[in-house]
């Protein structure tokens, strides 16, 4: 038989994800605590007025997020002593060779199990060697800037957190660019 309009709705399993509601997308969302940082930013931002949160500027661009990797719980985390316990991965960024290049990253890019935990943020090419001379990265607004050359056809870069026991988590960001037409 079908339930009743007024009984009650059955209570969640535990540990399962809340069910979707209002036809809205199911897709992984980024916390929006635990940002480390002060900032609420959640996602892709081009307008600097609209993305509370990160270090955009006026022109930047950010990659769309793509998912939110979980590294552990908190509990996890908490129990080892502290650390990561989600990293935001990012769909690949399409700029302009040589023209100007502002990507910034949301400041809630990594989670850490204490929400006040200082972290310091590196970013290296993903072979491990140091950013090209015309690329810069701002550790404390997580933000890219640079003019690549005129010929540039990709960059892949790895952003680095680490926390003061010396735990790591990273993510890539990749910027394909498209040529100054």
């Amino acid at each position: 038989p079908a339930p009743s309009p007024n009984a009650p709705a059955p209570a969640p399993t535990p540990g399962a994800p809340p069910p979707p509601t209002g036809g809205g997308s199911t897709a992984p969302t980024p916390p929006v605590g635990g940002d480390n940082s002060g900032g609420t930013g959640t996602g892709p931002v081009v307008d600097p007025g609209a993305g509370a949160g990160t270090g955009a500027q006026a022109g930047d661009n950010s990659p769309p997020v793509q998912s939110l990797t979980l590294l552990s719980t908190p509990t996890e985390a908490a129990a080892n002593g502290g650390g990561f316990v989600s990293v935001l991965n990012f769909e690949p960024l399409v700029a302009t060779a040589g023209g100007q290049l502002g990507v910034a990253l949301p400041l809630n890019t990594f989670t850490h199990s204490d929400p006040v935990a200082q972290l310091s943020f590196e970013a290296r090419l993903s072979n491990d060697t140091p950013l090209p001379s015309w690329l810069s990265f701002d550790g404390t607004s997580m933000r890219f800037t640079g003019t690549p050359p005129a010929n540039a056809q990709s960059i892949e870069v790895v952003v680095i957190a680490r926390d003061k026991n010396g735990k790591e988590a990273r993510t890539k960001v990749k910027i394909n660019f498209a040529s100054k037409k």
